[in-house]
């Protein structure tokens, strides 16, 4: 299986290929069967998947929501429809990512000043 960063990749340059639809409930639907089917096959997860895993929470804080919903109703509520939604998912993805890009050099640098 791919690790979940090179999917989406994929999936972001042909999303008609994958998903039928430019939809950001589309996407959410095909994860789903992505995540369901590494579990059949007992998958390892790649770190990336680890990472991603913190993407919900991350929405969360950066849209400021408490409620108990999924990413995708999260970006569709902020967005004028799936379509939009779909490219919004992407721009928040790479944000999500440098924030945490950052969080590693943080913390690796704190690592550092520690064992110094």
């Amino acid at each position: 299986m791919l690790d979940i960063y090179t999917l989406l990749d994929k999936i972001h340059s042909k999303p008609g290929m994958y998903l039928g639809t430019v939809s950001l409930s589309n996407l959410y639907m095909f994860l789903c069967g992505y995540w369901y089917a590494g579990q059949l096959q007992e998958a390892p997860d790649f770190s990336q998947d680890k990472e991603f895993e913190k993407f919900q929470p991350w929405i969360e804080k950066r849209f400021n929501i408490t409620a108990s919903v999924s990413w995708d109703k999260i970006i569709l509520l902020f967005s004028s429809n799936e379509q939009h939604a779909f490219e919004r998912f992407f721009q928040l993805l790479d944000e999500f990512k440098e924030t945490q890009h950052l969080k590693k050099v943080t913390d690796a640098e704190d690592l550092a000043r520690k064992a110094s």
